[in-house]
């Protein structure tokens, strides 16, 4: 077939394009009628069947998608976007439709105000709702050790010092206050300082984060700021007495209603103040068993 290509000439060429359909043309040139160029060739356009349409010289099949789809990049894919809709005040749209909020049910202790439920008690300056009470709001980063003046008053018959420090725990669990307390109580056998350990400073409960005692030193001496606020950081009234059976030097005083276990008006022990920053904080007087006094309890 070379053979006779070389021997013929470019007539020979031209045949054989025009009977593959192509015809050679110089850039630029235009071609014929139920043609198109391509590159340098003239080429038959291509007549598509039903259902086709010509792509790229090519008969494809025509897409065509369903009402859930739509055609991305010669593809029939979902449609993604979702009606849009104007949903009025407190609403919000969900699928196609504006809906409420589910309603709010608020438990003991709080009511409702607006979306939320909101504490309904009202707390002291320094603590904060918990539930259906009022709690010390201690800052969570504070490493501070504690020391409060318990809201309640006992009769001299503690039964023993033991109890006493119970006493301050149950006190403070009830507050939210974390950690193990003590009371500052001697005894016969027992001086208060040495019940406490060196962990201080001590910080009053409530507003201000108050420093009392600076440290274990500061017990044998005076508190820095009065000695005010009990376990939920409420101020207590000053002249208050505080069950302690110890000096200012932090040793037993031997008055301590009989190892307290008794609460006879007639028996006695030495009690402190509060609100004093004398040696009043804990060996103001003595008063009676019967009477009552409060605990001050220490963190440890």
């Amino acid at each position: 077939m070379s053979e006779r290509m070389t021997k013929s000439g470019p007539s020979l060429v031209l045949l054989v394009l025009a009977a593959c359909g192509g015809v050679q043309q110089s850039p630029g040139a235009d071609c014929g009628a139920g043609t198109i160029l391509q590159g340098s060739v003239c080429v038959g356009r291509v007549a598509c069947g039903a259902g086709t349409v010509e792509s790229a010289g090519y008969c494809a099949a025509a897409v065509r998608c369903g009402a859930q789809t739509e055609l991305q990049d010669g593809q029939c894919v979902p449609k993604s976007s979702q009606p849009s809709i104007t949903c009025g005040s407190g609403t919000s749209q969900v699928g196609s439709q504006c809906l409420a909020p589910a309603p709010v049910a608020c438990g003991g202790g709080t009511e409702k105000s607006g979306n939320e439920c909101v504490g309904t008690l009202r707390c002291a300056a320094g603590t904060k709702q918990e539930g259906s009470q009022c709690v010390v709001d201690v800052p969570p980063a504070s490493t501070h050790k504690r020391v409060f003046v318990t809201r309640t008053a006992y009769y001299g018959n503690l039964g023993s010092i033991a109890n006493a420090d119970a006493q301050c725990q149950i006190a403070a669990d009830a507050a939210g206050l974390k950690g193990t307390f003590k009371a500052w109580l001697s005894d016969a056998s027992t001086h208060a300082i040495d019940r406490i350990a060196e962990v201080g400073a001590w910080h009053a409960t409530g507003p201000g984060d108050e420093m009392v005692f600076g440290s274990r030193a500061n017990l044998r001496g005076y508190p820095l700021v009065p000695i005010a606020r009990d376990e939920y950081g409420a101020l207590v009234p000053a002249g208050r007495y505080i069950f302690t059976g110890t000096s200012v030097t932090g040793v037993r005083t031997g008055s301590d209603c009989t190892g307290w276990t008794s609460q006879s008006t007639s028996v006695y022990a030495t009690v402190g103040t509060t609100g004093s920053t004398s040696t009043a904080w804990t060996n103001y007087s003595t008063g009676s068993c019967f009477n009552g006094a409060q605990l001050l309890c220490l963190q440890q």
